[in-house]
């Protein structure tokens, strides 16, 4: 059967070569694509200062080249042209033409590896020549334009600039335009290959003589200018690899050219294959048989005419119709890299169209897969679809060479690669249709490909596959699967279980207030409502799809009745062949979930895995499409609905439900689970609202985190302003802010007779009509608690605290179940006592009278600095003790100021009463309070200095004031630094010799040292500890003292006392020894108890008289070690002293 492919279509056009060829335009189809782009010339050309630059891309042989070759003819007024366009749109063709305003002088340019400038010139110089050998009629003579022409032609040739390049299309432009009234069409066909040569030289091959060209082209008011650029991918493609610097540039030109996408739909391009294609003795019924039964098993577009494509597919004969269909697709998906449509058409290479019709035989899919692997073999296995092309020649090698097998299983492959693209996926339907075989031998074929492992049979989508190397039994798998799942299992289940609700946010309403509102998205069959409309919503709100698998009863009406406001309810209806759907997915996910084998196996595991999502993709398509609100009977509060749309009706459910809720724009907090650096700056937000409250920007320096949080939360809304005062926390502006902080206000206030905890207060907010998010919930706490800082008492595990440290503002964000809170105010008795108190304290009234929590701080202040010695110490007085233990025990400053306290002084509390009664006791309240306290102050002074009077006893210091008895004790023990060799009287000297505290520092440096404990947190057996220790080290200090006295020269610090050693031994006695210090003051009364014992000596021997002092040294000596009795009767004790004492 001799076939013919008309000659436009055997070879590809050569735009320059074509253009001045003697070839005209036989056989052109003016396709659907090109008449749209010429109607885009046609509005440029009708519309001044518009865009008239254009980039037409597409893949390799789709007629782009053709179109410009038909587009510079129809501009140059060619009277064949306009012909081939008025027969396809006559309209067009005059609207064209009287647009353009005369013929147009086409500069033709073919791509090539180099700088673009240069082409640019070459194509205006032959278009010039061109134009002078062929003046059109027009204006002005015809020697005069045709000698300006080739003039600029000659000297454009020379040009290498940019601005010489531009200067000449201006000129080039102008003089058509003054001839004829037209302008220039420049095409610039395999654009491509300039923009490979500047990507690789940059330098030489820059492109912004491209912007120049499109920005003159649109430049309003000059001879008309048109640009088209021709590729074969986009622009940005050929940017691959060049600087991010470079790409920009390159986007600069690309943007200034109209993208025009040139693909044929299928439509367009059945029709140039009809048209392309001439067959003689075409059989009669046969073509109109095959393209019938094609397209009946096609799934087409809707915009497609099925009986224009059954006219085309049957004219495309020997072009089998499946085969019709695919090529086009097919070829776009492989790119062209190789071959485009009508190579395919025109070639003569083994298994090509023309090779295998001139045979007779009719062109089908597997003739095309021949084609494809014989001619495209090394491109197909490194290309789109490599794996299948691979598995397909796998499995052909495996099926033994049956003539029918074959054919199919290469129909699988050539429909698996892109019968999707063309509505023929390699379904069973599609492949009995396009076999060629009758039906009982095709289903037979298929069996044994399937036996063979050949193909794989994908049930849900009723498609074949090319097997792909697996032994693994789907089939018996989904059985199985389909014994666990019954058939009766609700859909609403199967739903939840394989697909899930996501939730839903209300777009608008978190528009509007700042706040993302959330439903829960539930399904249910219908038996389970009930219960789940009786528990709250976990979240804001909640959709329930109400699924039922038989007919909606009367009870199932009732139930959805009972929805709350914060709950729709949608009783979908339409739900046929859904659950089938839904059950074939969960029996996939039961394979995934309960088959062994797929972990070893990665080729079944991926088809178990696409069939998956292909299956859950039309899945999601149909429940889209079943849960539509149109689709379903809607309920809100146990009353029907009218919902159009879903989005609007839950913002619409979110303004009704929260109608106060606070307008805040801050992502970071207004959420309810802030993150990690949203809660760090909430820190220092909060750290910032206790310590500088009265300052602008609340202190905040710069703009952290917190100042943005600041800005939007506590600025915008009023809550942190600057009044008459000062800056202050205030009472917000903006009335969802304001309607949050009555309420939270109102609940403070509330709290007068016990506190309330801080997760209640949250609770309240986080309610309707509020909805106030966690991420806001501590600063709107804390923007009350510092404004009513004086009426409002906050408790930490029940304990009062005097202020809001940061520490407890951290614990406190980390666990608000451990805080309450409590409003404190006085009655007007009460407020009498608050007034003699505030003045004891040292409080100044204010304007509205003392409050109670500012007196209870200062009182609890004093107390809590004292060290804990004063609040374990019973040497105090019993009043002072009483109030000590009163202030320890404190739970609630109202109850300590007006009822404990006044009992512990022997005080009636201060109840409800007139004021006047409370007058005289609040006088003496405030009295004996006053002197507990005193005394509670100056407990732990009063200790230090019975430390200091011990340390002067233990070691004879006798200087009037503390400070120079530490000097004394000081100087003497420096003196022995050296001498020491216990270890205890060692560092004794080193402490008191310590010249770098002040006195307190250094009488607690010591009693640290002789109790092991510092003597603010001595108890009273601690002080016993001390007179003990102290007795010992004086004694080793003494003993040191006197082996290591030495006469030695006074300095200015050892001037003021004088030093004497005394050492008496009686017989079978120890030495007694002592250094005795005499001080400036003491000296005269030194001199005359000497004189006086002088006087009592008399006249005796010098030895009788040495004894006799003797004697008494070694009686004062005992004396001053401790030991007891008065001096008179430790010397009787005293045994005589012999001849040689």
């Amino acid at each position: 059967m001799p076939v013919r492919v008309h000659g436009q279509f055997q070879r590809s056009v050569h735009l320059v070569r074509d253009f001045y060829s003697a070839r005209g335009l036989e056989g052109y189809v003016v396709t659907a694509k090109a008449r749209e782009t010429l109607g885009q010339i046609a509005d440029a050309l009708e519309t001044p200062g518009a865009s008239r630059a254009w980039s037409v891309s597409g893949p390799y042989g789709g007629g782009k080249s053709s179109f410009a070759l038909f587009a510079s003819r129809l501009l140059r007024r060619d009277a064949d042209a306009h012909a081939h366009l008025s027969a396809a749109d006559d309209p067009l063709a005059d609207r064209l033409r009287e647009a353009s305003g005369g013929a147009f002088c086409p500069v033709l340019v073919v791509g090539s590896r180099g700088p673009v400038l240069s082409a640019l010139a070459d194509g205006l110089g032959r278009a010039m020549e061109a134009f002078a050998a062929d003046v059109p009629k027009g204006k002005g003579r015809k020697a005069d334009t045709s000698a300006a022409a080739l003039a600029l032609a000659e000297r454009v040739r020379q040009s290498d600039t940019e601005g010489e390049v531009m200067a000449a299309y201006d000129e080039a432009a102008a003089l058509v335009h003054a001839r004829t009234g037209g302008g220039l069409f420049l095409v610039l066909d395999e654009l491509g290959k300039h923009l490979e040569y500047a990507a690789v030289h940059p330098d030489a091959g820059d492109l912004y003589v491209l912007q120049l060209l499109a920005e003159r082209a649109a430049a309003p008011g000059a001879p008309p200018l048109l640009a088209v650029t021709v590729l074969h991918q986009a622009f940005e493609r050929y940017a691959t690899g060049l600087s991010s610097s470079r790409r920009d540039e390159w986007r600069k030109v690309q943007g200034r050219y109209a993208d025009v996408g040139w693909v044929e739909p299928v439509g367009e391009t059945l029709r140039l294959l009809a048209a392309a294609i001439d067959a003689d003795a075409r059989p009669a019924d046969e073509p109109a048989r095959l393209a019938e039964a094609t397209v009946e098993a096609a799934t087409l577009p809707a915009r497609m005419d099925a009986e224009q494509v059954r006219a085309h597919l049957a004219e495309a004969w020997p072009l089998h119709p499946a085969v019709a269909l695919l090529v086009g697709p097919l070829f776009r998906r492989l790119a062209q890299k190789e071959r485009s449509l009508f190579s395919f058409l025109a070639s003569g290479e083994p298994g090509s169209f023309l090779a295998v019709s001139a045979e007779g035989a009719i062109y089908r899919p597997d003739h095309l897969y021949d084609y494809l692997t014989g001619t495209l073999g090394v491109a197909l296995a490194g290309g789109a679809g490599a794996r299948l092309w691979a598995e397909t020649e796998a499995a052909l090698s495996r099926i033994g060479g049956d003539e029918m097998q074959e054919q199919l299983l290469k129909q699988v492959a050539v429909l698996s690669f892109a019968g999707a693209l063309a509505g023929l996926p390699p379904s069973e339907r599609v492949l009995l249709a396009t076999s060629g075989a009758p039906e009982a031998e095709t289903r037979a074929a298929l069996g044994a490909l399937r036996e063979a492992r050949a193909v794989a049979y994908r049930p849900f989508h009723d498609e074949y596959r090319v097997w792909e190397g697996s032994d693994f039994d789907l089939s018996a798998a989904l059985a199985e699967a389909r014994e666990a799942i019954p058939g009766w299992t609700p859909l609403a289940e199967l739903l939840r279980q394989s697909r899930p609700p996501q939730p839903l946010v209300a777009r608008r309403h978190a528009f509007e207030t700042g706040t993302s509102r959330v439903f829960e998205v539930v399904y249910s069959d219908g038996t389970d409502l009930a219960r789940l409309l009786a528990a709250p919503p976990e979240t804001d709100g909640r959709v329930v799809y109400v699924l039922p698998d038989e007919a909606p009863t009367a009870e199932l009406f009732q139930a959805v009745r009972q929805s709350d406001a914060r709950t729709l309810v949608a009783l979908v209806r339409g739900l046929g062949g859904l659950r089938d759907l839904a059950r074939d997915l969960a029996c996939l996910d039961w394979v995934r979930a309960h088959t062994d084998s797929l972990a070893g196996d990665r080729v079944a595991r991926q088809e178990v895995d696409a069939q998956h999502a292909a299956l859950g993709a039309e899945v999601d398509a149909r429940v889209a499409e079943a849960l539509a609100p149109e689709g379903a009977a809607w309920f809100r509060a146990g009353e029907p609905q009218r919902v159009d749309a879903l989005q609007p009706a839950l913002s619409a459910v979110c303004d009704d439900v929260f109608p106060h809720a606070p307008r805040i724009w801050n992502e970071l907090v207004n959420r309810h689970a802030p993150s990690s650096s949203a809660v760090r700056a909430t820190k220092g937000l909060l750290r910032a609202m206790t310590e500088h409250p009265h300052e602008p920007r609340l202190g905040i320096e710069g703009t952290p985190a917190e100042y943005g949080i600041y800005a939007s939360v506590l600025q915008r809304t009023g809550l942190h302003r600057e009044t008459a005062a000062g800056w202050r926390f205030a009472s917000p502006t903006e009335p969802g802010t304001e309607a949050a902080i009555g309420a939270l206000d109102a609940a403070l206030r509330e709290a007068r007779t016990a506190p309330v905890g801080v997760p209640a207060l949250y609770d309240r907010l986080r309610q309707p009509p509020y909805g106030v998010r966690d991420g806001l919930l501590p600063i709107l706490l804390f923007s009350q608690l510092v404004r009513h800082g004086d009426r409002v008492a906050v408790f930490e595990n029940g304990v009062f605290q005097q202020r809001l440290s940061y520490e407890a503002v951290e614990r406190l964000l980390r666990g608000p179940a451990d805080f309450t809170v409590q409003w404190v105010e006085a009655t007007e008795a009460q407020q009498v006592a608050l007034r003699a108190l505030g003045a004891r304290v040292g409080l100044a009234e204010p304007a509205g009278g003392h409050k109670p929590l500012p007196v209870v701080a200062r009182v609890l202040g004093g107390v809590s600095a004292l060290p804990p010695y004063v609040r374990k110490t019973t040497t105090m007085s019993d009043q002072a003790t009483q109030v000590r233990e009163t202030l320890v025990r404190a739970k609630e400053p109202a109850s300590l100021l007006f009822r404990e306290l006044p009992l512990a002084c022997g005080v009636e509390p201060f109840e409800d009463e007139a004021p006047e009664t409370a007058q005289d006791r609040a006088t003496l309240y405030v009295q004996v309070l006053g002197d507990a306290l005193a005394e509670l102050s100056r407990t732990y002074d009063d200790l230090l200095t019975d430390l200091d009077r011990q340390l002067a006893e233990a070691f004879g210091l006798r200087s009037a004031s503390r400070e120079e008895r530490r000097s004394e004790l000081g100087e003497r023990a420096r003196a022995l630094a050296g001498e020491a060799v216990d270890g205890t009287l060692r560092a004794f000297i080193v402490r008191a010799g310590d010249e770098l505290l002040d006195a307190r520092g250094w009488l607690e440096s010591i009693g640290a040292l002789l109790t092991r404990r510092p003597p603010n947190q001595w108890g009273d057996e601690d002080r016993a500890r001390f007179a003990t220790a102290l007795g010992d080290v004086a004694r080793t200090f003494a003993h040191r003292e006197a082996v290591a006295f030495t006469a030695e020269a006074p300095t200015e610090r050892t001037r003021h006392a004088q030093k004497l050693r005394l050492g008496v031994t009686a017989t079978h006695e120890e030495e007694r020894e002592a250094v005795v210090h005499v001080h400036p003051e003491d000296a005269e009364t030194v001199r005359q108890l000497a004189a006086s014992m002088l006087g009592a000596l008399g006249e005796a021997d010098v030895d009788v008289q040495l004894a006799a002092l003797g004697q008494l040294s070694l009686a004062l000596l005992e004396r001053r070690a401790g030991r007891s009795g008065d001096l008179a009767e430790i010397l009787a004790s005293l045994s005589d002293p012999s001849p040689d004492a």
